[in-house]
């Protein structure tokens, strides 16, 4: 009993220290930004995305600043990761959610035009979020910069367009058919695999034939209406 006596004394006296301590609660809010829709249809008007104005109200509610400064950094040339070091705030809350806020929060568009149009936003970057049904509709669209960065990467020019193609007619990130070709994967063996005809795969877009496309990759002009691929 004795050995106990210490350990009782020091409970009492921990008790009413304890019980005096406050219990922290965590209430859920909810932070509404709000777009009139003037504004919206401006920026609009001025060639900004939904993308960007989203952000930019983003950057202006998360760092106390005015939307149009935000969007005098974007005419600026500044990228989101730039503004969001400049404006001292996190590059996840320019895309998403910030960690000081919980779920349940929304972002509410108002105006004659857009009113009561709700927006969730989740702790999700951009190119996580659903993309528009034109999207799977098009295809897969080849752009400048990519096939630049196929050819320095050791694809032929037949293989890049070859490659875009696949990827168009497929729905399949066209990374997985250049990890094929590196692997030895003929134009036959895809042909076959995938269900592409070789009318599909040795196509070649009028817009790769364009002196604009010339200019952008930096090449000869492409004149051939089919790619040179063995079948």
């Amino acid at each position: 009993m004795k050995r106990w006596l210490p350990w009782l004394a020091a409970l009492a006296i921990a008790c009413p220290a304890l019980a005096a301590q406050k219990t922290a609660v965590v209430t859920e809010t909810t932070t509404t930004i709000h777009i009139p829709a003037a504004d919206y249809d401006r920026w609009q008007r001025m060639g900004y995305t939904t993308s960007d104005i989203f952000q930019a109200y983003n950057v202006a509610a998360a760092s106390n600043r005015k939307v149009d400064d935000v969007f005098a950094m974007r005419k600026a040339g500044k990228s989101w990761d730039t503004i969001a070091m400049d404006t001292r705030i996190g590059i996840h809350q320019v895309y998403g959610v910030p960690s000081s806020m919980v779920a349940g929060q929304r972002m509410v568009i108002t105006g004659t035009t857009m009113t009561g149009l709700a927006v969730p936003i989740t702790g999700y970057p951009l190119y996580e979020r659903k993309l528009p049904d034109s999207f799977f509709k098009d295809g897969y669209t080849l752009t400048p910069q990519a096939y630049s960065r196929w050819r320095a990467a050791g694809l032929t020019r037949d293989q890049a367009y070859m490659v875009a193609n696949a990827s168009r007619v497929t729905g399949i990130d066209p990374g997985h058919f250049i990890n094929r070709i590196y692997q030895g994967a003929t134009p036959q063996s895809l042909g076959i695999q995938f269900g592409i005809t070789p009318s599909e795969l040795t196509k070649v877009n009028p817009e790769w034939r364009s002196p604009m496309w010339a200019a952008a990759v930096d090449e000869p002009m492409f004149t051939r209406e089919k790619l040179d691929m063995w079948w």
